[in-house]
């Protein structure tokens, strides 16, 4: 991303915001710190503003506040792993299933986020994560 950041600067040479037209570049060329989680993060503020409002949350009847709510993470790419990080650690939010496309794992007790994605990445899959079961629909009837 430098390098078209250097090349689209080279054809609109002196434009101020240049920098800004390129995304994904190096934090030393422009780039900002906080770019690979900002989606996730975004997706926490979010649901922390919708559970803070006491309104909405009257609507479900559930209390106000993200804080012990239950979560399920639908893939683990870059934006629900970090969203399930961000909600686990700075939320307090109980992550109690996750769905990847290898197949679906639970607990009820919750699944730290961040230990399943450094499983993932050393088995190549969130199966047979510690202290959870797969997930089948035979096992909802």
């Amino acid at each position: 991303m430098a390098w078209i950041l250097d090349t689209y600067q080279t054809f609109k040479g002196g434009e101020i915001d240049a920098a800004g037209c390129v995304t994904g570049k190096p934090v030393n060329q422009n780039g900002i710190n906080g770019r690979t989680e900002a989606t996730g993060r975004g997706v926490f503020y979010g649901l922390r503003e919708l559970c803070n409002d006491p309104k909405l949350m009257a609507k479900v009847k559930l209390e106000p506040g993200i804080a012990g709510k239950t979560m399920v993470i639908q893939g683990m790419g870059n934006v629900g792993s970090y969203a399930g990080k961000i909600c686990q650690e700075e939320g307090g939010v109980k992550i109690i299933a996750v769905s990847e496309q290898e197949g679906t794992i639970y607990s009820e007790a919750g699944i730290n986020i961040a230990k399943l994605v450094e499983h993932r990445k050393n088995k190549g899959s969130i199966m047979g994560f510690p202290g959870t079961k797969k997930w089948s629909t035979a096992k909802t009837g």
